[in-house]
C-alpha cells in the first residue's frame, strides 16, 4: 500500500485516489483540499484544473500547472482551521501550509483557502483565497482532535509528519 500525499495516513487508492482518477467527487472541503494538494504532489494538472471553479480558469492552463508542480518536491500538507465545508455546506475557509522544496529552497505556502460548491461539487475559488489569519488560540495542540473533522487526534491526522 502506497500512502496518500495528503497525509492522511490512508493509502492512495482508498483516500485521494478515487478522486484524481474521476470515480468519485470530493464530500467536504476538506477532502478536495487534499486531493488538489496530492494532485499537485502527483503532477496531475488536469484534476488541479478540474477542481477549480470555471470562472476562475482564464490564464491557466495545463503545461503551466504542470511545469510548476514538476519543480516543486512536496513535503507535507499541514491543515490549521477549517470553517464549514461539510457535505451539507455550500462554502468553506480552510487555512492551510503546503510545505515543499523549489530550486534548492524549502518553501511553507500558508493559505487560508476559500471553496463553494458549483452545480453540486466542491471547487477551489482562489477570488476570495488570502493568507491566514493564526492567532495563538488558532494553533491545534498535538493531542487535539484534529479540525478536519476525522475524529482522529491532529498527531495522528493532519499533523502526522510527512
Amino acid at each position: 500500500m502506497t500512502d496518500c500525499a495528503c497525509g492522511s495516513g490512508t493509502g492512495f487508492d482508498a483516500c485521494c485516489g478515487p478522486f484524481l482518477e474521476g470515480k468519485r467527487t470530493p464530500a467536504t472541503a476538506v477532502e478536495l483540499l487534499r486531493s488538489r494538494y496530492t494532485a499537485f504532489c502527483r503532477k496531475d494538472p488536469e484534476y488541479v484544473l478540474r477542481t477549480t471553479h470555471p470562472d476562475q480558469l482564464g490564464g491557466l492552463d495545463q503545461d503551466s500547472v504542470r511545469e510548476w508542480a514538476e519543480k516543486a518536491t512536496f513535503k507535507a500538507l499541514e491543515i490549521y482551521r477549517v470553517d464549514q465545508g461539510t457535505a451539507d455546506d455550500d462554502e468553506a475557509w480552510i487555512d492551510f501550509i503546503a510545505r515543499y522544496e523549489q530550486e534548492g529552497e524549502e518553501v511553507e505556502h500558508s493559505e487560508r483557502a476559500h471553496f463553494v460548491k458549483h452545480e453540486g461539487a466542491w471547487v477551489f475559488d482562489h477570488r476570495k483565497s488570502g493568507t491566514p489569519q493564526l492567532e495563538a488560540r488558532d494553533k491545534v495542540g498535538r493531542n487535539d482532535p484534529c479540525p478536519c473533522g476525522s475524529g482522529k487526534k491532529y498527531k495522528k491526522c493532519c499533523g502526522k509528519a510527512a
